[in-house]
């Protein structure tokens, strides 16, 4: 009788292992339970929120509602992120820098400026303005599968998809755009009026200010190779780029792996082919941002100038680096000095 029950007993858990409903898993099964742990040691009277942040502070703002994706595509904010112990992965405000010892008088800090669609702010970041108001500072934990630009519709199909870092995040909305041309276009009037009232863009977004007059009037003809010499600035002033060693060392920006002075250029039919540098050029593609490209085209020999533009002839929607921030409107030092003996 024993060993019929034996035989039996395994039998039946045979057929129980064969008939168990297959447990799904995702390849981050474990990183949700080690959250569930943190946020339950740290902070045990949170809750998740959907797709799966937990909000731990929330100062409410007075301005407009941020929620409208459609009345507002773009947000300009401020932001800083740490892991969860706490260290430091990213920030905007140049006093942590400090406190850091990270400081770089290069690096542009301030608000920045982000499209809401898939391709330009992640999903956690985009779930945390859920609710708020310009004038209003939120900080969350932000899951590791919510870091992507990718929407899913739900946190298991996030699970599934998406591996990250965990990290806290706390965003503070400076301002919500529905226009972003008009609204970079409504910055480069206030400025360039500011320092030359009443002057007319002589392209969609794009002014020009001559401070010397040229030596000579003649063009150039397609394949010559001219020299000029140039300063880049944000708005605030700030130098990004330039051909001049001595402002490069006052500005900070200065390389000892680069030569100043004066960029060649080959002049090509039309200015969007024009092109920087001593190498081969395509008689196709030029390698310069349109702005600067443009304002060259109109110079002449000796002549000097200030061109401003707005990011869509410069940078664009990602900026350059850590220098220059998305929907950046440029300045630029020009000196047309003549043509290349070379």
């Amino acid at each position: 009788m024993k060993v019929r029950f034996i035989i039996l007993a395994a039998a039946v858990a045979v057929l129980s292992t064969g008939c168990a409903k297959e447990v799904s898993t995702t390849k981050n099964d474990a990183a949700k339970r080690h959250l569930e742990i943190w946020m339950q040691n740290h902070h045990p009277s949170v809750k998740k929120t959907d797709p799966g942040i937990y909000i731990l502070n929330d100062v409410p703002g007075t301005g407009k509602s941020v929620e409208s994706y459609e009345e507002y595509p773009y947000i300009r904010f401020e932001y800083q992120s740490t892991d969860l112990d706490g260290n430091y992965k990213d920030y905007c405000d140049p006093e942590i820098a400090k406190q850091l010892g990270t400081y770089d008088e290069t690096k542009f800090y301030g608000p920045s400026i982000l499209s809401r669609n898939e391709n330009g702010i992640i999903a956690g970041i985009e779930a945390m303005f859920d609710g708020m108001k310009v004038g209003g500072t939120r900080t969350a934990v932000i899951p590791g599968w919510l870091n992507t630009y990718k929407r899913y519709k739900t946190e298991e199909e996030y699970l599934k998809n998406v591996t990250g870092d965990n990290g806290i995040y706390t965003v503070k909305v400076v301002d919500v755009i529905k226009d972003i041309v008009k609204w970079e276009t409504d910055s480069l009037e206030k400025y360039v009026h500011s320092i030359k009232p009443g002057l007319d863009s002589l392209k969609g977004g794009l002014y020009y200010i001559q401070t010397q007059a040229p030596k000579d009037t003649t063009g150039f003809k397609a394949d010559t190779k001219i020299l000029v010499n140039y300063t880049g600035r944000l708005l605030n002033g700030r130098v990004f780029d330039t051909s001049n060693a001595d402002t490069a060392k006052v500005w900070n920006v200065y390389s000892s792996s680069r030569t100043y002075g004066p960029s060649t250029i080959t002049v090509k039919d039309e200015w969007k082919k024009y092109y920087m540098g001593t190498g081969s050029s395509s008689s196709d593609e030029g390698n310069m941002i349109q702005g600067f490209a443009y304002a060259v085209s109109k110079m002449r020999t000796g002549e000097k100038g200030i061109v401003i533009f707005h990011s869509e002839l410069g940078y664009g929607t990602k900026g350059s680096g850590d220098k220059i921030p998305s929907f950046s409107p440029l300045i630029f030092e020009l000196e047309l000095i003549g043509k290349s003996e070379d």
